[in-house]
């Protein structure tokens, strides 16, 4: 295991928030949400699939839930959060493989997923760390495998714009504001990278990017 990344962030900045990580996300409409990153990811049948940066493991299961040939792997640091995932896949009864690790090294040998998925983890990395991040993650897709990385984007309308501007103050949302989020995917190597959905936040307009590792 490696050692706990600098930048490491509990789900809701402090751990003894940690329990109640999903009641909160009821009142941010995760469910709207989870089910609109499920739809970006574009699964198919017997699909190996990771949700990088996994929180409590809600998007893990319902990805598992749409593809029962799906192979799926939730990935987190945080051991709190892991152990909160664990319960809730016990309790559903579905298989879904839990691993603690980082996104700037990930334990897994290259080319082992058809499809990689994060959801509101990078707005915590530096710019040096989501680039080291995105070069980590590009070597886990096989050819032509693809990677959707839901975060804050460039901000729409005069309110999203406020919003950007008290989450730049307690986050590190500079590159996300800025539209370079897509531009760290190709440099990292994905190819036809593009923005596949927009939507408005309480924090701020939340982007879709998809990129693909080359055949």
């Amino acid at each position: 295991m490696p050692d706990a990344p600098r930048e490491f962030v509990p789900a809701l900045h402090f751990r003894f928030l940690t329990p109640f990580y999903d009641f909160f996300m009821v009142f941010a409409g995760e469910r709207y949400f989870r089910r609109l990153v499920t739809e970006a990811v574009a699964i198919r049948d017997g699909q190996d699939i990771m949700d990088l940066g996994c929180g409590t493991g809600s998007q893990a299961l319902l990805i598992r839930r749409q593809c029962l040939s799906c192979i799926v792997t939730a990935l987190d640091y945080d051991i709190d959060a892991l152990g909160l995932a664990l319960r809730k896949v016990q309790r559903a009864g579905i298989d879904v493989r839990l691993v603690r690790g980082t996104a700037s090294d990930l334990p897994f040998a290259d080319g082992c997923f058809d499809r990689i998925t994060s959801s509101l983890v990078f707005h915590h990395l530096n710019t040096t760390s989501k680039l080291s991040a995105m070069r980590e993650v590009f070597r886990a897709p096989r050819p032509s495998g693809e990677f959707l990385l839901v975060d804050f984007g460039v901000p729409k309308g005069l309110f999203m714009r406020f919003i950007a501007g008290i989450m730049r103050a307690v986050e590190r949302t500079d590159e996300n504001v800025k539209g370079q989020l897509p531009v760290m995917m190709a440099r990292a190597g994905f190819i036809d990278v593009a923005v596949v959905r927009e939507i408005p936040s309480p924090f701020g307009t939340v982007a879709f990017y998809r990129g693909k590792k080359p055949a």
